[in-house]
């Protein structure tokens, strides 16, 4: 019996961390892309009925994002686009409900298709770099950008309701 539950134990720990996006604790570079009209509104994940994304404008460059899941509370994150090379980028982080700098990131690439479709690539886990600047990530993921390796094999697509 005692096999049995550090079997079960070993696979929820696993299945618990498996498929995490890369976090860093600096951001692409600061907010300087203007909000994109076509990204306002509201998003169903094609991947989940479950989950749906409220995406509005915080400010002139800083979309405000709230995570709608069935059974579970709002998730609230604000995020802002970064161009690299004409490559979109979306740095994610939690609202943390103060005014202190965020302590992660998480980093997507973005495309947005027409006005009713968004795809997101996440950037790989196994990224195992610490960057102390948006400078030196930046520097990164213009040398690493092109190769398939450097996102995650699925990528996500949101529907506009």
């Amino acid at each position: 019996m005692k096999n049995i539950f550090s079997f079960l134990l070993l696979i929820t720990i696993a299945v618990t961390f498996w498929g995490c996006p890369y976090q860093t604790s600096v951001s692409i570079d600061i907010p300087s892309v203007k909000i994109d009209q076509k990204l306002i509104g509201t998003w169903k994940s094609n991947s989940s009925e479950d989950n749906k994304y409220k995406i509005e404008a915080k400010d002139e460059f800083i979309y405000s994002i709230i995570k709608r899941s069935k059974g579970s509370e709002d998730e609230k994150y604000f995020g802002f686009i970064s161009l690299i090379n004409n490559v979109s980028f979306f740095n994610i982080y939690n609202d943390n409900g103060s005014d202190a700098p965020p302590e992660d990131y998480y980093l997507y690439r973005m495309e947005i298709k027409g006005d009713g479709i968004i795809i997101l690539k996440e950037l790989t886990e196994n990224i195992d770099e610490e960057f102390a600047s948006s400078d030196e990530l930046k520097k990164y993921i213009i040398a690493n950008m092109n190769n398939s390796y450097f996102y995650s094999k699925d990528e996500e697509i949101y529907t506009k309701q």
